[in-house]
């Protein structure tokens, strides 16, 4: 997520706290925030960044990422 948000601009957000498993560093929290109220990831209970991703999974976010920016 840090790598989209750096692309988008490094935009301020607000920072969403909903998940049980947050990244603790600064900039972690603003992506993965970020990420969350563009619509780029989803609002689960867990985010689960030490999990890899599937392939399908990294297209839907880059869609959405593509999406966000409005290209």
């Amino acid at each position: 997520m840090v790598l989209l948000w750096r692309l988008a601009g490094k935009p301020p957000t607000e920072f969403y706290n909903n998940f049980l498993d947050m990244p603790q560093d600064e900039i972690s929290k603003t992506a993965v925030s970020w990420a969350v109220i563009n619509g780029i990831t989803d609002k689960n209970e867990y985010f689960n960044g030490e999990m890899g991703i599937t392939r399908r999974q990294f297209v839907v976010v880059l869609k959405r990422f593509y999406d966000s920016i409005g290209k």
